[in-house]
């Protein structure tokens, strides 16, 4: 007896494969290329100490290490509730205007994906890992913007994504060259 409804036959359909964008390829292809080397693979920025008043000493001397652990992990997910705050406005900006029902689907979908990547990157185990993913994470965000997802796909009402990203960008770079001196 077959599977499925009733007087149905259970077929097995071969699906061609998504066309993806050549920014989704491009996406696939960086984030293989930085698996090995993002804050997952790396060890913790300080190594354990015999007493955790010790190892909370180190973390939080601000006079001794203006970029320390803990900061700079603050720093990050300060950065990430400032992305993903005006990410979150100008998309709903944009939905509110758009009527094709799909194009508004794909920016709600990409929203919440965006917003949820961020704030993966920003709970790093590794701080300056973390501040580095974020870099490449929003530059290329940006460029796949102007590149694709403006001109190709939700054209010039997403113009106010184009302002977080260039905002961010300046932001998340001013916070590397802090850090790496």
């Amino acid at each position: 007896m077959p599977l499925g409804l009733p007087g149905k036959s259970c077929q097995f359909i071969r699906l061609k494969s998504p066309s993806f964008p050549i920014f989704c390829r491009y996406v696939l292809l960086a984030g293989a290329a930085l698996a090995p080397v993002s804050c997952a693979g790396t060890r913790p920025l300080t190594e354990p100490t015999e007493t955790s008043a010790a190892s909370s000493e180190t973390l939080e001397a601000p006079a001794a290490n203006p970029a320390s652990a803990a900061q700079l992990q603050r720093t990050i997910m300060d950065f990430s509730d400032h992305y993903v705050s005006a990410l979150w406005l100008a998309f709903d900006e944009y939905i509110s205007t758009e009527t094709d029902l799909a194009k508004r689907t794909n920016a709600q979908k990409w929203k919440v994906m965006l917003g949820a990547t961020s704030m993966t990157i920003a709970g790093s185990q590794d701080p300056r890992a973390g501040l580095l993913d974020m870099a490449v994470f929003i530059s290329a965000g940006k460029w796949a913007l102007d590149s694709h997802w403006i001109p190709g796909v939700f054209g010039e009402r997403a113009a106010p994504l184009r302002a977080v990203y260039e905002e961010m960008d300046q932001k998340i770079w001013e916070e590397v060259s802090k850090v790496l001196t």
